[in-house]
C-alpha cells in the first residue's frame, strides 16, 4: 500500500486523527495525508483519504462550498475505482457521496460487492455503515456486531451508527439499553457523547417520559458538537 515506513506511519496517524471527528483532528489528518501525497501523488490510498477528508470537512462545517466538496470527493472515489475497482474504502466513499446526493440506486447497487470484498476491520465497519445508509438495518446491525467481535475497541463512531441502526430498525428498547450503557463513557469520537444523549432524549420522549427526555435533551444541548448529529 505504502512504499516507505514514513508513509505508513503518516497514514496511521492521519487515520487516528480523522476518527476524532473534530476540527483539530481534521487539520492533523489533512496535514499528514498531504505529506504522503507529496511523496507519492498517485497513491490511491492517499487519494481516497483526500476524498474522506473533504466529506469530513463538510460535516464539520468547515467547507465554504459543501456541494462542490462532496462532488470532488465523489470524483476522487470514481477515479480510484477506475484503476482499482475492488478498493473497498473507495467503493464506500462513492456510496456515501451518492446517498448525500440522493442517488440511492447507484449507491446501494454497490453493497453486494462491498460485503463480498470486506476483510479488514475498517472495511467491515464501512460496509455496515453503507448498509445502514441504504436502509438494510438488519444487515447493518449484524455487520456492526461482527465488527465488535473482531475489534471491540474500534472508534466510537461505529457505536453511534450501530445505535442509530437499532433505532431505525424499530428496536427502541435495545437502542435505549445500548445508549444508556454508552452514555456513561467518555468517547474520544467528538460527536459520541452528545449523540447518545440525543438518542435517549428521543427515545424517552417517544415513551412519554417527558422529564427524562428533557434531561437528556438539555445534556446534549450543552455539548459542543450537537449541530453535527444526524441520522442519514
Amino acid at each position: 500500500k505504502y512504499n516507505s515506513p514514513e508513509m505508513f506511519k503518516n497514514a496511521l496517524l492521519s487515520f487516528s486523527a480523522f476518527q476524532m471527528w473534530s476540527e483539530d483532528g481534521y487539520n492533523k489528518a489533512k496535514k499528514l495525508n498531504d505529506i504522503n501525497l507529496n511523496i507519492e501523488p498517485d497513491n490511491h490510498h492517499s487519494i481516497n483519504v483526500t476524498g474522506w477528508l473533504l466529506y469530513q470537512k463538510v460535516l464539520l462545517g468547515l467547507s465554504q462550498n459543501p456541494q462542490e466538496d462532496l462532488k470532488k470527493a465523489h470524483k476522487l472515489a470514481a477515479g480510484v475505482l477506475e484503476k482499482h475497482p475492488d478498493h473497498v474504502l473507495s467503493i464506500q466513499l462513492a456510496t456515501t457521496m451518492e446517498t448525500q446526493f440522493g442517488d440511492f440506486d447507484a449507491a446501494c447497487s454497490r453493497l453486494d460487492k462491498m460485503i463480498k470484498l470486506s476483510r479488514m476491520i475498517i472495511e467491515i465497519v464501512s460496509t455496515a455503515e453503507a448498509q445502514r445508509q441504504c436502509g438494510d438495518y438488519k444487515g447493518s446491525i449484524e455487520t456492526f456486531e461482527k465488527a465488535f467481535e473482531i475489534s471491540p475497541h474500534f472508534s466510537s463512531w461505529i457505536k453511534v451508527s450501530y445505535a442509530y441502526a437499532l433505532m431505525q430498525n424499530g428496536d427502541l428498547e435495545a437502542a435505549k439499553r445500548y445508549a444508556l450503557e454508552q452514555s456513561k463513557k467518555e468517547h474520544s469520537y467528538s460527536r459520541g457523547n452528545a449523540a447518545f444523549s440525543a438518542m435517549l432524549a428521543y427515545i424517552y420522549d417517544n415513551e412519554g417520559d417527558r422529564a427524562l427526555a428533557q434531561q437528556y435533551f438539555n445534556k446534549q444541548k450543552s455539548m459542543k458538537d450537537l449541530s453535527l448529529i444526524h441520522i442519514s
